[in-house]
């Protein structure tokens, strides 16, 4: 077959307009359920302070894990359990830094820093607990988004051999 004919590698993997739109769906969906309770117990503009600092944090935390998933399609692109094991570290770290950015920003910046109730390993547990929060929601996301791309590309790949393979009989006859 000519050059023309074979099939085309699948295009390289680009975040485009749909994955920031999924990340802000998912930062707008988190961010109105940890600050819906005080809609009716605060006024508007307190409320809605809140609501925009929900939506910086919860925005650190989600890109990354956008950056992530881009990462781990373009570096393994053969889909398989390796592809998913290296997602989902790389979704911990991506998870883990932000997090981790925050909770000390928060830590420096609170006058609980003396307080002696405040232990390390309740710090350490709030802090797991977060990780591991937005990890499973990232690697959730993150697998489905995976495995569509995956299938895409493997409907692309069978199109091209049907035509391939439909070009060749027409040759032959």
């Amino acid at each position: 077959p000519a050059a023309s004919d074979l099939p085309r590698p699948p295009a390289p993997v680009r975040v485009g307009r749909a994955g920031f739109a999924l990340v802000l769906l998912v930062v707008l969906a988190t961010s109105l359920n940890t600050t819906a309770k005080f809609l009716a117990s605060e006024p508007l503009d307190v409320w809605f302070s809140r609501f925009a600092f929900d939506m910086a944090y919860h925005a650190t935390i989600g890109f990354p894990i956008l950056v992530a998933a881009v990462w781990t399609r373009r570096r393994f692109p053969a889909r398989g359990a390796r592809q998913y094991a290296v997602a989902a570290g790389a979704i911990a770290l991506a998870t883990a830094l932000p997090v981790l950015a925050w909770e000390l920003g928060f830590f420096l910046a609170t006058p609980y820093v003396h307080d002696p109730e405040v232990t390390p390993a309740i710090i350490a547990l709030a802090l797991a607990t977060d990780v591991f929060r937005y990890w499973s929601v990232g690697l959730a996301i993150t697998s489905a988004w995976l495995y569509l791309c995956t299938e895409a590309e493997h409907g692309a790949a069978i199109e091209a051999c049907a035509l391939t393979s439909s070009r060749c009989r027409n040759s032959c006859l």
